[in-house]
């Protein structure tokens, strides 16, 4: 599943980075173009760290319950921190304006619950 989001969250940030980059660049202020742009990097980062994570669960090398919540926090990351920057820049509603905080602060929850699936995992042999 993890892999699949990813995935599809990779697909959707090589998209708006080409519409912003090569499509209407000229409409966005330098400034809603860096957000953007940062919008897309973090989404970029997060569809590997769920790629990455989804091989790592397959693979039984790390805490079921705590990798999954950690892919929970890495998608919520990017719907509200990404999706929030491009709905406030692409398509000037500030409907979400006020959770991109929460998406930043989803991340940093993915990592950390991440890094406590990993840490001190044996893996179980059959």
């Amino acid at each position: 599943m993890w892999i699949s989001i990813g995935a599809i969250a990779g697909l959707i940030g090589v998209a708006i980075g080409a519409l912003t980059s090569h499509g209407i660049k000229e409409q966005l202020t330098p400034d809603a173009f860096a957000q953007v742009q940062t919008a897309v990097d973090y989404q970029f980062f997060h569809a590997l760290a769920l790629v990455m994570l989804g091989c790592l669960l397959k693979n039984h090398n790390i805490r079921p319950k705590t990798g999954h919540l950690s892919g929970v926090f890495f998608s919520l990351g990017l719907l509200l921190f990404s999706g929030g920057i491009y709905l406030k820049y692409l398509l000037s509603s500030m409907v979400m304006a006020q959770f991109i905080p929460l998406g930043g602060l989803g991340f940093m929850a993915g990592w950390l619950l991440l890094a406590a699936a990993a840490v001190g995992y044996e893996r179980k042999t059959r």
